[in-house]
């Protein structure tokens, strides 16, 4: 996500990893302008935020991309959907490392409550979003034909 570092208050926190932005202005000599390194926030306080060291006010007309880590159980968030052999569990409170899940496909219900390690333990994994598969248009008519048992060319495209 890119803010402005006036935007930054509230936002970011230690750990986050962060970078520039291509094209828009950078205040932090540790960054590289064409966005090609990341470093970590060190500190934040009431006015500054500091990258590896190097402070920064809120204020300057800059900009930072924050970068996000791969999903995985490491950053679990309120609503992710956990795996398992049996079901689907949804997290719905995390306090720490201890999380508080759903029953099994009962993604309302509070069922578990589970630590980090145990879900490893378990082999769960993270539920991700299906890949999108793209087509060309003639790909696509080709697979519909296919799928309905009709010639290719009897299907016509409609506004």
């Amino acid at each position: 996500m890119i803010y402005e570092y006036s935007e930054l208050k509230g936002i970011i926190k230690v750990g986050d990893k962060v970078r520039a932005v291509p094209g828009k202005a950078n205040e932090c000599a540790l960054l590289e302008n064409d966005g090609s390194n990341t470093r970590l926030i060190t500190q934040v306080d009431g006015r500054y935020f500091y990258i590896d060291g190097c402070n920064h006010p809120y204020c300057d007309n800059s900009y930072l991309e924050i970068v996000e880590p791969p999903r995985s159980l490491e950053n679990l968030k309120i609503g992710d959907i956990l795996v398992a052999h049996y079901g689907e569990k949804t997290v719905l409170g995390v306090c720490g490392r201890v999380f508080f899940l759903s029953f099994t496909d009962e993604p309302k219900r509070h069922g578990d409550t589970f630590t980090l390690e145990d879900m490893i333990a378990k082999g769960w994994t993270l539920k991700t979003e299906e890949p999108v598969t793209e087509y060309t248009l003639d790909e696509a008519l080709t697979l519909l034909a296919e799928h309905t048992k009709t010639k290719k060319e009897m299907i016509r495209i409609k506004d």
